[in-house]
């Protein structure tokens, strides 16, 4: 289950690394980067909170992962929907019908919410 974690995270940064385009590169050649024109959304490129976020979501991936560690097919659809899959991607990487797809997504909610409680207690 581990290997299969590895290899979701890795996929999902790989994606997430390869639509990040440098600021630079948007400029034309003859552009100025520090012209008025030229802007930059630092909020999005600030790399501690990139870091801080990746960080959390490792925590809570981890927390989950202990947490449904018996459950594998609730884990990968956690993971299938951190890579930012789409329901119906999510079902179909399962290979489930609806009724047990939306069982699969029942374990979870129900699942998540004991672990919320036990956290908070």
């Amino acid at each position: 289950m581990t290997f299969l974690y590895g290899v979701m995270r890795s996929l999902a940064t790989s994606e997430r690394n390869s639509s990040y385009r440098h600021p630079e590169e948007e400029l034309d050649e003859n552009e100025d980067p520090s012209s008025s024109d030229a802007t930059c959304d630092t909020d999005e490129l600030d790399p501690e909170t990139l870091v801080m976020e990746e960080e959390a979501a490792e925590q809570l991936m981890s927390r989950l992962e202990e947490h449904f560690g018996d459950d594998e097919e609730v884990l990968l659809l956690i993971m299938s929907r951190a890579n930012g899959d789409s329901p119906a991607e999510s079902k179909a990487l399962l290979g489930k019908s609806d009724q047990d797809y939306a069982t699969i997504c029942k374990r979870l909610r129900r699942g998540y919410l004991k672990l919320i409680r036990k956290e908070e207690s």
